[in-house]
């Protein structure tokens, strides 16, 4: 089968106006009949591997080891010999091993497949001059889609048009705060991370809205390719595995060793050869632990459970005995391993700064006055509450890093959120990169949030006490510290 290719190379570095000739469409969408075409070249806009679970392949994987194969060698012996009280243990350990085996990767299979199950993605796409839903899958390069704030990209796409665009390409990059978008043209070289007029699939809006056109689908996605070279990697034995495999092979040419042995001395005093391959016989039986492999199934299923129990999925035992044989952890270049959350550590009023004090930081307690800033905080957030149905204290956000953590943190120190939050269209001027900063109304006035030197400028502070908080707010910044301040605004 011919591999797919791209409609058009290195789109950043084209125009808007070259992607969408390049691609054969224009701002009004493809029509249905050309996107039946691009379908059958390109297919679905997928790169998980659509095979359903094969419970046999999970049973015999079980047992592909060499102290099973000694086992099953050891049963056949032990019912040839008519030994059947020992042939019968020997298989329920057999069983017993590649049961536990077969529960624990079947339950974790069929966990992931329900999980995948769960996420129906759909993105607004405009065709035939009209603007619909459809399923993600069904996109094809040259499609239009809108995008807005909390949306999924589903596909690789040059951005057409923007207006404030910030996406997180955290699952991507390892950039922990959301990137600006724009619709310019960059030079070719660009890396993925600095293609500034690109979004990816996988990745979330943040911030904005904007017209982008899809350039990429399924595989040839950047998160595709990864997801390719992943499942293409050489596959190498554990820890475990070797060390099993090692011992089983020590066990068997001992056994070798001392089974020829007794047999030769049995036959040199003038025993019965038949006698003798009899007790050979026995003895390799007796030589085999049986017990050592049910023993090892078991020690890896409570590791796997253990595991489970931190929300982390182990899709094969040996991977829960390769975790704990880690000796080298690579980090990014920040030497911090990237989880895309910020946290709020600490709140300084005007007073303290002034006072020269600090907050203690991550202090479970806080002043009236820190919790006031809080308060005021709170009232001035955009963020999606993903989950208003439930109570507040289980609620989960969206949006940007910043105003979530915000949320998070009221919650924690018992602010109500739900009349601030849930009510619509209260922001009077969003945040945006322009102003860098949010107002929203508040009783008699407004509450005013953003970059710390913004609100300072705009402050009614005298010259010493200016220079005091700048100088505060440079040092703080330098020591990797992101800040926002808060503000109140009387009319």
């Amino acid at each position: 089968m011919e591999e797919k290719k791209s409609i058009v190379l290195n789109p950043w570095f084209l125009s808007g106006e070259e992607v969408l000739s390049k691609l054969s469409t224009s701002v009004d969408g493809l029509t249905e009949e050309e996107v039946e075409k691009r379908l059958n070249i390109f297919g679905k806009n997928n790169f998980k591997n659509q095979n359903s679970l094969d419970v046999t392949k999970l049973a015999l994987r079980q047992l592909m080891s060499p102290l099973i194969f000694i086992l099953i060698i050891a049963a056949v012996l032990t019912g040839v010999l008519k030994e059947w009280a020992n042939m019968v243990v020997i298989i329920f350990a057999v069983l017993i091993n590649a049961g536990l085996g077969l529960y624990r990767e079947y339950q974790a299979e069929t966990t992931l497949e329900k999980l995948t199950s769960y996420i129906k993605d759909r993105s607004h796409v405009i065709r035939n001059k009209k603007e619909m839903e459809i399923e993600s899958s069904l996109l094809v390069p040259g499609d239009i889609i809108k995008l807005s704030y909390g949306s999924r990209i589903p596909a690789d796409c040059r951005v057409i048009s923007s207006n404030d665009l910030k996406t997180d390409e955290a699952i991507l990059t390892g950039e922990s705060l959301p990137q600006g978008k724009t619709s310019d043209a960059i030079k070719e070289s660009s890396l993925v991370a600095d293609r500034t007029n690109m979004v990816y699939a996988g990745t979330l809006v943040m911030q904005g809205f904007a017209t982008v056109v899809v350039a990429e689908t399924g595989k040839l996605t950047e998160i595709g390719k990864i997801a390719d070279i992943v499942s293409n990697t050489e596959r190498v034995p554990t820890p475990i595995q070797r060390g099993v495999s090692q011992l089983s092979w020590y066990i068997f040419f001992i056994t070798i060793f001392i089974v020829i042995g007794i047999f030769a001395l049995g036959v040199s005093r003038g025993e019965s050869i038949l006698e003798m391959l009899v007790l050979s016989a026995a003895v390799a039986v007796g030589a085999v632990p049986e017990a050592l492999p049910i023993a090892l199934t078991v020690i890896l299923s409570a590791g796997a459970e253990r595991i489970a129990s931190k929300k982390a999925i182990i899709r094969k035992l040996v991977a829960a005995e390769t975790l704990g044989s880690v000796t080298l952890v690579m980090t990014d270049k920040t030497g911090t391993l990237t989880k895309a959350d910020m946290q709020l550590v600490a709140i300084d009023t005007l007073d303290m700064l002034l006072k020269d004090k600090t907050a203690t930081q991550n202090s479970p307690r806080m002043s009236a006055e820190q919790k006031g800033v809080l308060t005021l905080a709170s009232k001035n957030l955009d963020v999606l509450v993903q989950n208003p149905e439930s109570e507040e204290k289980k609620w989960k956000f969206t949006g940007h890093p910043f105003e979530v953590n915000i949320a998070r943190a009221a919650i924690i120190h018992d602010i109500p959120l739900e009349e601030s939050i849930l009510r619509e269209n209260f922001l009077h001027i969003p945040f945006n990169s322009s102003n860098k900063l949010s107002v929203s109304k508040y009783n008699d006035g407004y509450i005013i949030m953003g970059a710390p030197d913004v609100l300072l400028k705009r402050s009614n502070l005298d010259k010493e006490d200016y220079l005091k908080i700048l100088t505060w707010i440079q040092n703080a910044s330098m020591d990797g510290k992101r800040l926002i301040a808060v503000g109140t605004l009387s009319t």
